[in-house]
């Protein structure tokens, strides 16, 4: 997508044209003096710098998964012809191609047995019969994405009946002109299940390439699982993706849900990440449409663990508390915690993990009350079953922070849920969970007019104010409470706008999240709410993966940028100019941080440095005067160029600019 060019490299500040649809004049504002005032003893909590990872969508699948190939574990029912979704038929045309479920399979369950998850849908294998020998028989998958020069890793998991002769299986990575990236044949001997795999390394990028099996004999083959990774993977996860999640700063990292943690089953993940089963999605139009309506559990626990600290997150787990029983719930938590002397530690310690992983926070479920959770929706058999888990877990470890869940939002008319729900069990509750999204790219933003785009901007951007007054109202209810219920804090650990996940983001979320940060660093301490995380970055928000390469979006860049008042001391920073949001921070190391956010749609505003803003040393400007259609970004820019003839910072329209340097404080 094209963007309107601006020149920053003379004194004056050339602003590009401000409505994308039709050219305005645009009004000089009068000039604005930012003082950097007291420095409070508020500071401003790391973990409202969350954000979600859940299995749902594109975040996992083709987003930080590292795995190539798509229902690599045969979920679902085969097409009319036998072969199962997104497979193709190798070869004859006379062969027999179905799916075996359950009994005949390679991957599994284990645990509980869960009478409606345990679906003939998810367990299965292929099975390929060739009735006459020298012909070929097989499956394959197209439309993969290599990238030239680098090592990937084929394989397969099959097996052939007791009653043959060897069978000769080849596997072939075949590029989109016909040429063979690579090819090994593979003899398999009767009996159980066998793993064959290559190296494979295409000298140029290829993103139409093929992967298929195939045999000639006249025989019988059954796969259980197919792969195509790239070798240099983070546990099975793209490299790029990890090294984009930890530039923008994510500080919490809450898994495996959402919505997803009531499909989710723990034990699985214990399994090799080629025998976990797929999960069903309970509402897969919602929460798993790109994949089928299955997640393949490409992550589990161990793997989360080694993510968070790769990108130096804090974990934070989600229970499925509509089908775990409180057993296996603390059976979790000592999985995690408890030491190598108790029995789940010691698993734990087992697979390489002697010290405990020493996770704090825990979500008693997702978004209980909903129609779209499974499980046990009504206040008093939510509240009956978490204080089972709670009672369950604190034998185990009673340290742990738990998240209570419910209907709770702006709107917050959940005084039933309150009391019934949250009452109950509220000594043990240290956060409630509160969750909110904007609705204009639910309902419609108005990219086709000049007039209507302007009046969706005003009302997306003016949302984060919206959610104050809703989080206001919030605590002033819990604080009429009694005891228990006033101590508990506020977690809003969901927030984006809808449909992020099914559109390019843009400028206009930029600016709303570099407005929502701002006011939870600011209100956070008054509201008592220390947590606070977003949905979600990977392909929903903040981080767009592309088959060889990822990026990140206007959201991604505010992130990336606002990371820098993580941990600091709030200072008191304001303009008259109602347009001009104003962010200061003070570190250790006594070097100010102040972040101005140019709200305005069409309005650059002047600004000079005053009390506390002399020694400016670095600045940075997220330029997005330019266009604000679907996929646009901000222009990122040396901030200390941004001044005109008389000396003064311009910060144009829907833009950012970051200064940094030491200053004398209050």
């Amino acid at each position: 997508m094209k963007t309107n060019k601006i020149f920053l490299g003379l004194l004056v500040l050339a602003v590009s044209t401000v409505n994308p649809l039709a050219a305005q004049k645009t009004v000089r504002q009068s000039v604005q003096k930012i003082d950097l005032g007291k420095v409070t003893e508020i500071k401003i909590e790391e973990t409202l710098f969350g954000h979600n990872l859940e299995h749902c969508r594109s975040a996992v699948f083709q987003g930080l998964s590292a795995q190539l190939l798509r229902n690599r574990k045969f979920a679902g029912k085969p097409a009319h012809f036998g072969e199962p979704a997104e497979w193709y038929r190798v070869g004859a045309a006379n062969a027999f191609i179905s799916l075996v479920a359950v009994r005949g399979a390679y991957v599994k369950h284990i645990g509980n047995t869960w009478k409606n998850f345990l679906s003939n849908n998810e367990i299965n294998s292929v099975i390929i019969q060739n009735p006459q020998p020298n012909q070929k028989a097989g499956i394959g998958q197209k439309g993969l994405a290599l990238k030239g020069g680098a090592a990937y890793t084929a394989k397969f998991i099959a097996k052939v009946r007791g009653d043959e002769l060897p069978l000769n299986v080849t596997l072939t990575v075949v590029g989109s002109g016909g040429k063979i990236h690579g090819e090994k044949t593979f003899s398999l001997e009767a009996g159980d299940w066998k793993t064959c795999e290559f190296s494979v390394t295409p000298q140029n990028d290829d993103t139409n390439a093929s992967f298929e099996i195939s045999f000639s004999q006249q025989a019988e083959l059954r796969l259980g699982v197919a792969s195509l990774l790239p070798t240099d993977n983070f546990h099975g996860m793209r490299k790029d993706v990890v090294a984009l999640m930890k530039e923008i700063g994510i500080s919490l990292l809450r898994w495996p849900g959402g919505n997803f943690s009531g499909e989710y089953r723990w034990k699985d993940g214990l399994l090799n990440v080629d025998e976990r089963a797929p999960l069903l999605a309970y509402t897969p139009v919602e929460s798993q449409p790109h994949s089928g309506g299955y997640d393949f559990h490409e992550i589990g626990i161990d793997d989360f663990i080694a993510l968070c600290r790769e990108i130096g997150a804090k974990p934070y787990l989600t229970i499925n508390l509509a089908w775990d029983t409180p057993e296996e719930a603390a059976q979790w938590v000592e999985y995690c915690n408890g030491s190598a002397a108790t029995e789940w530690g010691k698993k734990r310690a087992e697979r390489g993990n002697p010290e405990p992983y020493n996770v704090e926070y825990w979500s008693l479920g997702n978004e209980f009350g909903y129609s779209h959770m499974e499980g046990l929706n009504t206040p008093e058999d939510y509240a009956k079953k978490a204080n089972s888990c709670v009672e369950a877990i604190k034998k185990v470890d009673s340290s742990i922070k738990f998240f209570s869940s419910g209907p709770y939002g702006p709107g917050w008319n959940s005084a039933d849920w309150t009391t019934k729900g949250l009452a109950p069990m509220a000594k043990h509750i240290s956060y409630l969970s509160f969750h909110a999204y904007q609705s204009d790219f639910f309902n419609g933003v108005d990219f086709a007019t000049a007039k209507g785009l302007k009046e969706s901007y005003e009302r997306v951007t003016g949302t984060p104010a919206g959610w104050l007054d809703g989080l206001r109202k919030s605590r002033a209810f819990l604080d009429s409470q009694n005891e228990d219920i006033k101590k508990i804090a506020i977690s809003f650990d969901e927030w984006n706008t809808f449909y992020a996940w099914f559109h390019d983001p843009c400028v206009i979320e930029g600016v709303f999240t570099a407005l929502m940060l701002e006011m939870v660093c600011k209100e956070s301490k008054a509201l008592n709410m220390p947590v606070c995380v977003y949905f979600q970055p990977v392909n929903e928000g903040a981080i767009m993966v592309h088959p060889l390469t990822s990026d990140l979006t206007a959201n991604g860049q505010v992130f990336a940028l606002m990371k820098k008042h993580r941990g600091g001391t709030l200072a008191d920073i304001h303009s008259s100019d109602a347009a001009l949001h104003c962010l200061g921070s003070v570190d250790k190391e006594k070097r100010f941080t102040v972040t101005l956010i140019n709200s305005s749609y069409d309005k650059p505003i002047p600004f000079i440095p005053g009390k506390g803003l002399k020694k400016i040393q670095n600045a940075v400007l997220l330029d997005g005067s330019g266009t604000i259609f679907h996929g646009s970004k901000f222009i990122q820019a040396d901030g200390l160029k941004v001044k005109n003839t008389a000396g003064e910072f311009v910060i144009p329209p829907r833009s950012i600019l970051q200064i940094e340097g030491e200053g004398k404080f209050n």
